[in-house]
């Protein structure tokens, strides 16, 4: 199970060796041994990377619906990229035209760490 709490991703499940050592493989982890999770960063990229994961190594899952939410967003982000790389769209609310690195950089911040643009 996989849910959203304060602005991380905690996943909950039985005990196995081998999840134990795919949960480890994704970058930004942390153990609650209290609360008994693994706790991400609620981005969409570790969402994708949660995702992607698990999915490898044929685990299923639940997941809520802002989890669900970053998946989806990290899928448009990656989309908007793909689409035209040339040609970068707009960042919202710059006072300025920018130069189109800086468009590619805002973008794929945007992707990272899931900010809303």
């Amino acid at each position: 199970m996989i849910e959203t709490y304060k602005k991380k991703f905690c996943l909950r499940a039985p005990y196995s060796k081998s999840l134990i050592s795919t949960l480890k493989s994704i970058d930004g982890k942390k153990w609650n041994p209290t609360n008994r999770t693994w706790g991400y960063p609620a981005s969409p990229a570790s969402a994708y990377a949660i995702d992607t994961t698990l999915r490898a190594d044929n685990y299923q899952y639940i997941a809520d619906e802002g989890f669900r939410e970053a998946l989806e967003r990290f899928k448009a982000l990656s989309n908007v990229i793909q689409e035209d790389n040339n040609d970068p769209p707009e960042i919202p609310k710059y006072k300025t035209k920018p130069f189109k690195h800086q468009r590619e950089a805002f973008w794929r911040m945007a992707k990272i760490f899931g900010d809303n643009p």
